[in-house]
């Protein structure tokens, strides 16, 4: 396939969005009612939002027929809806998945020195505000950075896998056959563990903070 045929998908694939987002009835695969599903069946609605999701899903299929080989773009090509409908369950099985490994992260992240992190205490890391706190910064970051530090941290994967598995799944196209990939990897992921733990402590200072003032 060529060049042509990956900007006929993409057409097509805008069309799919614009009925799906704009007009419901021409939505006739009900791709926003079956993000919603899904949501529910996994107990993440209305924590995680159903646009947020679908934005996630088209995000992969337009690197996908950018830059997938051959082979994975065929499967997008030839049936847009049935593709994105597998995505969006394997997005919102992720989402599941960091979900339940916030307590876990938390934990790795109190066990990782880091000299620029204030002074601070935390006795409970299972604290139900603290968790939420911590919860509202992953979901912050970017959809890749979130995979690195779940896949790093929690899964205890080497950066070869997880470049491996980042690159399956369309992130970092342009790394592909770069050399010094899992040393980038490696760096992007200290650099975005430690911006989650300041923030997370920035937040916890604010709260300490403020409740003493009352």
């Amino acid at each position: 396939m060529d060049d042509l045929d990956r900007k006929k998908t993409l057409c097509e694939l805008e069309q799919f969005a614009r009925n799906a987002i704009l007009d419901s009835n021409k939505d006739i695969h009900l791709i926003l009612p079956f993000i919603k599903f899904q949501l529910y069946r996994f107990r993440l609605y209305p924590q995680y939002d159903v646009h947020e999701v679908f934005t996630e899903a088209y995000c992969r299929a337009r690197n996908c027929i950018r830059f997938c080989e051959e082979e994975r773009f065929r499967k997008l090509s030839e049936n847009i809806p049935g593709w994105f409908k597998a995505t969006i369950f394997n997005i919102v099985r992720e989402y599941k998945k960091n979900c339940q490994s916030y307590s876990n992260c938390a934990e790795k992240a109190k066990n990782l020195s880091d000299t620029t992190i204030p002074d601070l205490e935390i006795d409970n890391y299972s604290n139900p505000e603290n968790l939420e706190r911590l919860k509202e910064g992953l979901t912050a970051l970017r959809p890749e950075d979130r995979s690195i530090l779940y896949l790093r941290f929690v899964m205890e994967w080497s950066w070869k896998e997880i470049g491996d598995d980042l690159l399956r799944c369309g992130f970092f196209p342009d790394r592909q056959n770069d050399s010094g990939f899992w040393a980038f990897l490696r760096k992007r992921g200290e650099r975005t563990l430690n911006r989650l733990r300041r923030n997370f402590f920035s937040e916890q200072l604010l709260a300490t903070t403020h409740l003493s003032e009352h």
